[in-house]
This record gives structure tokens, C-alpha cells and sequence, in this order.
């Protein structure tokens, strides 16, 4: 949802929620909060910036975390372009949406990740199996049943078979 501000700073609202019918007495009391002091002392920071030339008006946008007094957190992406009577006129976009599929989407990425690296790790793990297990069996068909390594070499092949099995 985009929201045009006037020349310094007009209430956006979230969704489902009604702003409150534009009185000078609603006004003053919406310019009150803190979250809009914050806004405005931002936006003053940005238009002395944009006066002394250090911020190309419109060119930048920026994103800023507004949080509610319930606790709610809502991510809006700012555009500011300036208007021929020099005043700054700002237009906020509600990307909260986008920010939370972003997350999610890194969070996929990282689970992929992991997925990969313990697959991985699992490849390595049953080739090394392999060469034990294998080994194992010939050691065991070369020596007779009443040598007294063969006890040993048959422990080796149970391990062998469980870790195996860990991997399955």
C-alpha cells in the first residue's frame, strides 16, 4: 500500500486500520508520538542533507522499521522527491510483506545449506565405510576360523555395519 505525504509528514495507516479524520486537533496529537517526532527529525536530517547536496532528491530511496506502541514492527521503503516550492514531499510504501519473504527465503537458503554440507559429510562417512567394511571381508575370508585376530576383524566389520546403518 503507497501513501502520498505532504510537504513534511502525513500518517500512514496499516492495514485494517482507519487514519483518524484530518483535524489540526488529530493532527497535533498524531505529531506528538514518537514515532513521528523520530520520522520528522529524519526527515529534516534528509532535507539538509538534500541542501547541502550530499543526497540526490528521488534518486535514493531509503527503509526504515517503524515500530507501533503494541510492539509491531513495519518496514517502510521512503521515497522523498522535492517539489518547485523547495518543500520535500515523501512517499511511503509498506514492505513488511516483502522484508518477512526475504527472511524466510534466507532462512530456506540456510536449511538448504546445512542439507547440502551434512549430505556431504554422509557421501564421505559411507565411503569410508566402504573401504572398512570391504577390508573387513577380506581379511575375514583369508584367515581361518581359529586364528586370534578374527574375533577383532569381526568386531570391526559389526562396526562397520552400524555405522552403516547410521547413515541409511
Amino acid at each position: 500500500k503507497t501513501v502520498a505525504l505532504p510537504p513534511i509528514l502525513a500518517p500512514y495507516s496499516f492495514p485494517g486500520r482507519a487514519l483518524p479524520k484530518p483535524t489540526p486537533a488529530n493532527l497535533r496529537k498524531f505529531a506528538e508520538t514518537p514515532v513521528v517526532r523520530r520520522a520528522i527529525n529524519l526527515i529534516k536530517d534528509r532535507v539538509a542533507a538534500m541542501a547541502r547536496g550530499e543526497i540526490s532528491v528521488g534518486k535514493v530511496p531509503y527503509e526504515e522499521m517503524l515500530k507501533h506502541r503494541d510492539g509491531r514492527q513495519r518496514w517502510i521503503l521512503w521515497h522523498d522527491t522535492l517539489a518547485p516550492d523547495q518543500q520535500v514531499i515523501g512517499v511511503g510504501q509498506d514492505i513488511t510483506e516483502r522484508k518477512n519473504l526475504e527472511q524466510q527465503l534466507r532462512q530456506v537458503q540456510k536449511m538448504e545449506a546445512v542439507g547440502r554440507l551434512a549430505g556431504g559429510i554422509a557421501h564421505d562417512f559411507n565411503n569410508l565405510l566402504t573401504a572398512i567394511n570391504g577390508y573387513s571381508e577380506l581379511i575375514l575370508g583369508s584367515i581361518s576360523h581359529s586364528d586370534p585376530l578374527r574375533r577383532d576383524v569381526e568386531e570391526i566389520k559389526k562396526a562397520g555395519e552400524r555405522a552403516a546403518n547410521l547413515t541409511r
